[in-house]
């Protein structure tokens, strides 16, 4: 009798361990799953597989990076907010995550996790990184599959680099230190100058080169010149950019959004502002730097094309915008931006016409003089 119990003892104990063992295995194999699937919801980008960067995200998904226009919530959203990594001058280079820690359910079904991410990319040619940055996300297992509902990056308020500091936070402490009188910069005039000058839009026009344009800018404290072929009395060359020349204070012909006259020379000229005055929405630096572009389109309007004057007086008295037209100004926006970012011929075609088509039945419910205008 005793033998039979120490042998049955024996049988339970080996099934319990190999049990055990294979309890083990599988929770490794389903660790090296999430691990494999938090690696490819960066290091896609290298190879910009779009699909199967989709295929690790749930429906539900939210994704919340450093930056607050960076909130998506929802997959099909997430597509649309995809679309800017299909620039053909965007690639990822490189990626490291360090302290990774994966903590699973008592189901096994959903997994989180967190750890430091250095995510390296390249914007025509010039590689920029992302570092340290402190990233934390959950997955769900989901048909087989594991899947990210959501990812979170940020830095510790004790870590936030330094171009950051700058870029977003150096005006509170600049204005603080200001003698009584003296306005802060609304931004940085080389940041928002960087981007309007790197615009797409001389392949989007033939001809329009945003680089040789002239522009006139107050930043709220001084008045910046670019592009310029002369130095005009009264601005001297900026100490560290000396292509560029700077006026004291705000100069006469530095009034507004709009073009001016500058000897012989037509120029753009912005004044910045640091939200727009009929929604109160707070610009960001690709804003101030697309009103820039704006106006020097009216400069090389001017002299490619002379008999397109429109009549700004108008803008003084346009119609309140209604609902219906606003909704149709974004169908017509969303569809000239997939335009632009589609691939194929036709595709650029149809989301073109189907912009068209928004723009003339919102122009069909303006008086003429606007409708006009527009056109």
């Amino acid at each position: 009798m005793k033998k039979k119990y120490w042998a049955w003892t024996m049988v339970l104990l080996v099934s319990f361990a190999a049990a055990g063992r294979l309890a083990a295995s599988e929770e490794q194999a389903e660790r090296e799953a999430v691990k494999k699937a938090i690696e490819q919801s960066i290091g896609w980008a290298i190879e910009k597989d779009f699909e199967a960067m989709f295929r690790l995200w749930a429906d539900n998904m939210c994704h919340f990076w450093l930056f607050s226009d960076s909130i998506v919530v929802g997959l099909e959203s997430w597509k649309k907010y995809a679309e800017r990594w299909r620039d053909p001058d965007f690639r990822g280079t490189r990626f490291e995550f360090r302290d990774l820690r994966i903590v699973f359910s008592r189901g096994g079904e959903v997994a989180w996790y967190s750890c430091y991410l250095d995510d390296c990319y390249s914007i025509k040619g010039k590689e920029g990184c992302l570092k340290n940055v402190f990233q934390t996300g959950v997955l769900e297992k989901r048909d087989g599959r594991w899947q990210h509902v959501l990812m979170h990056g940020s830095y510790p308020v004790d870590k936030i680099p330094e171009i950051y500091v700058r870029r977003y936070y150096s005006p509170l402490f600049e204005k603080a230190a200001l003698p009584p009188g003296e306005n802060a910069p609304i931004a940085d005039v080389f940041q928002v100058m960087e981007l309007a000058t790197g615009s797409p839009m001389g392949a989007l026009w033939p001809g329009f080169e945003p680089a040789k344009i002239p522009v006139l800018v107050f930043d709220g404290r001084d008045t910046y010149l670019f592009h310029s072929p002369a130095v005009p009395d009264g601005f001297v060359r900026a100490e560290r950019h000396p292509e560029v020349f700077v006026f004291k204070g705000q100069h006469p012909q530095a009034l507004g959004n709009s073009i001016t006259r500058m000897g012989e020379t037509w120029t753009a000229t912005s004044v910045l502002s640091a939200s727009s005055r009929r929604t109160g929405e707070r610009y960001e630096l690709k804003d101030l730097a697309g009103i820039i572009v704006h106006e020097q389109f009216h400069v090389f309007q001017r002299a490619r094309h002379p008999r397109w004057r429109p009549n700004d007086g108008l803008l003084l008295r346009y119609p309140e915008e209604t609902a219906e037209a606003l909704f149709l100004r974004r169908k017509e926006k969303e569809a000239f931006r997939r335009a632009v970012a589609a691939e194929a011929i036709t595709d650029v075609a149809g989301w073109a016409a189907a912009a068209l088509r928004s723009r003339e039945e919102r122009l069909a419910g303006l008086p003429a003089p606007f409708a006009q205008y527009e056109k």
